[in-house]
């Protein structure tokens, strides 16, 4: 064996990029990743190892739930001292959610988990399934001059760019450039080579950034002098730089070693504000047994009913220990609740402004959040600034 070679993990939950056609029959089967050197030939030329693990059961991504971000966590915490980087193989459908999820589960972050899939079959003639997994693993296998990974960040690959996680959304059922981070530039774009983004945190030696993988972060945290990272956190008390965490983020895991957390609240749910909703609506859905946090989907720059009797039922929610996140509906822009008189209303109620952070985002921080079970105060604030780039300081 080359001693060179990096080994790349490649996690295989389902999705579309799986499935063949059999010779026999026609019909689509799921393909053994086992085999993927066979069935791409020029992976060779990449000096990678490749080494597969799946779940027993594929999923359809339109079935995954919060268990399975657990299962793909505690598979990369399994793989993570012999592997150099992970490619998890997803559906499309559902795949900003578990990219942001594990984004927030996987602490002080140092190696590459880049989320792919495909539009078509990866066993169809023109399928971008192929692409996609190569380009996967050339990311996930790439060193910086120093030595260190690339990319250290949970991300999605595709459409031959590479965004963060924690800030994709699926827009396109049709395209094959599916995805869109409408708040932040993809980390590289693939073309004739790979270029990536000057200065990104994830990202490693990129025009002579500084920091633990040679980033100064878009964040501000400056890993390796400890600098001072969003709202005064020291780098030096546990910043995640390495993953381009904010110093933030050491608050919940300050020993600077990996750790998968497993323990989400999954009492959550999403509110769509829209025209005619009603309070009798909406004090049913913040009347649910159990229910631990909402969020919210406002108008524009997190505008919603100025009601008095809705914005009561909020207040009341609040009070009774339930966090709400205002999370603009726009796919660009984001959320200021100090703007309007309307944004000023929620902000009075007790909800909690959230910047540009993506809904699916905004869901997967809250349940990581809340599963830490910390005091009020500890956890509006992780939940206002951000953790791992998700949102824009």
């Amino acid at each position: 064996m080359n001693i060179n070679k990096k080994r790349i993990c490649i996690i295989y939950t389902g999705g579309t990029i799986g499935m063949i056609q059999d010779e026999k029959s026609g019909a689509l089967r799921p393909f053994n990743f086992s085999k993927t050197n066979e069935m791409i030939p020029g992976l060779s030329a990449l000096n990678v190892e490749l080494s597969v693990a799946a779940f027993d059961d594929l999923l359809d991504s339109s079935n995954i739930t919060p268990a399975d971000w657990v299962k793909i966590a505690s598979m990369i915490e399994e793989h993570y001292d012999y592997s150099d980087g992970f490619i998890v193989l997803h559906g499309t459908d559902t795949m900003s959610y578990s990219a942001s999820a594990l984004s927030f589960m996987l602490e002080n972050l140092q190696k590459p988990v880049i989320f792919t899939g495909s539009q078509l079959p990866i066993g169809v003639l023109r399928s971008d399934g192929k692409d996609n997994l190569i380009n996967s693993i050339e990311i996930a296998a790439a060193v910086s001059e120093s030595g260190l990974p690339r990319i250290s960040d949970v991300c999605v690959f595709f459409g031959r760019k590479l965004f963060r996680g924690c800030r994709t959304t699926k827009y396109s059922a049709e395209n094959f450039d599916a995805f869109v981070s409408a708040n932040e530039p993809a980390l590289a774009k693939v073309g004739v080579h790979i270029a990536y983004r000057s200065g990104a945190s994830g990202v490693s030696g990129v025009s002579g950034a500084n920091g633990v993988n040679g980033v100064n972060g878009v964040n501000g945290v400056n890993g390796v002098n400890g600098a001072n990272g969003v709202n005064g956190v020291s780098g030096a008390s546990g910043a995640s730089g390495a993953n381009g965490a904010n110093g933030a983020s050491g608050v919940f895991n300050s020993d600077g070693k990996f750790r998968a957390e497993k323990n989400l609240a999954t009492n959550i749910t999403i509110i769509r504000m829209h025209p005619g909703v009603n309070d009798k609506t909406i004090e049913m859905l913040l009347s649910m047994p159990h229910l631990q946090g909402v969020i919210l989907e406002t108008y524009g720059s997190g505008n919603a009913i100025t009601r008095p009797s809705f914005l009561a039922l909020l207040q009341n929610a609040v009070q009774r220990g339930i966090y709400i996140m205002n999370v603009t509906q726009c796919l660009q822009g984001c959320v200021e609740q100090e703007k309007y008189e309307s944004g000023l209303f929620l902000q009075q109620a007790g909800v909690i402004g959230s910047g540009d952070i993506t809904s699916e985002a905004a869901l997967t921080k809250m349940m990581y959040v809340l599963g830490k079970k910390l005091p009020q105060e500890e956890t509006v604030k992780m939940l206002s600034c951000s953790l791992r780039g998700e949102i824009t300081q």
